[in-house]
């Protein structure tokens, strides 16, 4: 017959094998929580640029004629419009990844010099100044750069997707 001290050893041996048990089934299932969230987000990530690459798709040309207008009213009636040019920048941050570091300073030189360029008035069309020639420039050099951008990008992506 087993004496009590002979029931509690088993039990204690019994209960450290459980715990040790439930110890490694808890870092297991910690292990699997952790690799399960980042293919998660993985797959989240995968399917947000899917999902802007397919709204670059469809908005690239927009933004272009956008630009390109502002060009033409810069260059030929010599009138900035401050708010299509801010509304196309604002655009072009949805699309951050797909354009170049190159392409992303001029962004942001454009931004510093229409702000310096409409601090003096507070129409939205402006009359030419000092600022508006470089504006003019910007917007050009911003064209030809989101041409390229935006061309390499679809290659890249039928390349990709072959």
């Amino acid at each position: 017959m087993l004496g009590f001290e002979d029931i509690m050893v088993f039990y204690s041996v019994a209960g450290f094998y459980l715990t040790l048990l439930g110890t490694i089934f808890g870092i297991a299932s910690l292990i699997f929580a952790i690799y399960i969230s980042k293919t998660a987000n993985k797959i989240k990530q995968n399917l947000m640029k899917g999902h802007i690459q397919e709204k670059y798709k469809k908005t690239k040309s927009s933004i272009l004629k956008s630009l390109s207008i502002s060009y033409k009213m810069v260059k030929e009636e010599r009138v900035i419009d401050i708010w299509s040019i801010q509304e196309t920048i604002i655009s072009l941050s949805l699309y951050n990844e797909a354009l170049s570091k190159d392409t992303k300073v001029k962004i942001k030189k454009l931004k510093k010099t229409l702000k310096r360029s409409s601090s003096k008035s507070f129409l939205s069309f402006i009359d030419f100044t000092n600022y508006d020639e470089e504006i003019g420039f910007l917007i050009y050099e911003l064209v030809q750069k989101l041409e390229s951008d935006f061309d390499e990008k679809e290659n890249y992506l039928e390349v990709m997707t072959k």
